[in-house]
């Protein structure tokens, strides 16, 4: 399809948390992902009242459309560790103008956008046909993998820390990519106790944040 390379698919779960979260973050550093490297980004999400199967932002040159599909499932990792778990499609545009802020592009008010600060360190799995899964140098982009992902998150005065992992590849790949990730990184995570009442996915989370 012509279309294809603005779609994709995921499967995903995410943790949100109020305080540092440090084993997370010592995870990283094992790996050689420093939060003290990481550059600092902001994102801008619509808001959207009462809505959890949809998100719409503008970040760094792109428009995002997401959407969930299907309903969520509650699942168990190893360590004992409980999450929601999501799969999603998105559609990516990328701006002729670079525009870095909804009113350079829209008549609608500023305020209608969720402003997010984000800092974000990444470690991406490639997953090969074999099932085996491998670190990637940072900045390739395989077809088939999961990142694993640790963002502070500062919204006017509120700062949260999400952790959280988001599969890709062929739809018919991503529960495949997702097992054997999780599999990998949760058994080397003993703390935190990651907790199913924790576990949101970003409009929900968005949600959470609005008045």
């Amino acid at each position: 399809m012509a279309d294809s390379k603005y779609i994709f698919y995921s499967k995903e779960t995410r943790w949100f948390f109020r305080e540092e979260q440090k084993s997370l973050e010592q995870w990283f550093n094992d790996h050689q992902v420093f939060f003290d490297e990481a550059p600092g980004r902001t994102d801008y999400y619509l808001r959207m009242s009462a809505q959890q199967n949809i998100g719409y932002k503008l970040r760094e040159g792109k428009t995002e459309i997401k959407m969930r599909l299907g309903e969520d499932e509650s699942r168990e990792f190893l360590n004992g560790h409980k999450a929601v778990v999501n799969n999603w499609v998105k559609w990516s545009l990328e701006l002729k103008s670079k525009a870095d802020s909804p009113d350079q592009l829209y008549t609608l008010d500023k305020s209608a956008f969720l402003e997010l600060n984000k800092k974000r360190v990444l470690v991406t799995f490639e997953v090969s046909v074999d099932h085996s899964v491998q670190i990637i140098n940072p900045g390739d982009h395989p077809a088939e993998g999961c990142q694993v992902e640790l963002t502070e998150l500062i919204y006017k005065d509120q700062t949260w820390y999400s952790f959280g992992f988001e599969a890709f590849g062929e739809n018919a790949n991503l529960d495949r990519n997702f097992k054997l990730v999780t599999n990998r990184v949760m058994s080397e995570i003993q703390q935190p106790k990651l907790t199913i009442e924790a576990s949101f996915s970003y409009p929900s989370f968005l949600l959470e944040l609005q008045p």
